[in-house]
């Protein structure tokens, strides 16, 4: 019953979840070891729980690539994704490796970048479109974030499309994402983040 608006929150989480962060370089999306995520989500008035956990964090072709667990209504879904001083990259989603990486947040962040992104997974052809908008100010349980830069993404699964717009926090990752898929409107707020070590 909740398949199809799982895999949109998934999508979402981890678009919006470094072992030893350089000081220069962003930190939209940390990935250091242990830095966990508590969010709420909200389907209509139907309120779930979910966490998002770094598993592991290790350095690749001087990219920081992290494994994360998603849980979300006693699932567990494990994710793979990276960031290099270039970006953050989408390696697999929902369990599923994707033919090559998505690039879905890129360095430096500037408001009005676009871009396309193309790819397979499964099989299915994938195709999202990113727009980053000026930063605001982002109120949620876990506290006010006076810079969190929204990206707007246009995702194409399997005939499926999913509209999304994704907070993110300096520093913290994903504070908020609004989600739509087949007439469904979701809404995930962070309510603690814990960094990673």
């Amino acid at each position: 019953m909740y398949r199809p608006l799982f895999a949109a929150l998934t999508i979402a989480l981890l678009a919006g979840s470094a072992t030893t962060q350089d000081a220069k370089r962003p930190n939209y999306y940390p990935l250091a070891k242990g830095s966990k995520w508590e969010l709420q989500a909200d389907f209509g008035g139907q309120k779930i729980d979910v966490t998002s956990e770094v598993t592991k964090a290790e350095t690749k072709d001087g990219k920081t690539v992290g494994t994360t667990e998603v849980n979300f209504g006693g699932m567990t879904l494990t994710e793979e994704t990276a960031v290099d001083d270039k970006g953050a990259y989408r390696h697999s989603f929902q369990g599923m490796k994707l033919d090559s990486p998505m690039t879905f947040l890129k360095y430096p962040v500037k408001t009005g970048d676009t871009w396309t992104e193309k790819t397979k997974a499964a099989g299915m052809e994938v195709e999202a479109k990113f727009t980053v908008k000026a930063p605001e100010k982002v109120t949620v349980p876990a506290g006010t974030y006076d810079k969190a830069v929204p990206v707007d993404m246009a995702l194409s699964l399997g005939g499926q499309t999913i509209n999304a717009t994704i907070w993110y926090a300096e520093g913290v990752g994903s504070v908020k994402q609004k989600v739509e898929v087949m007439g469904q409107a979701i809404t995930v707020e962070l309510k603690k983040y814990t960094p990673g070590k």
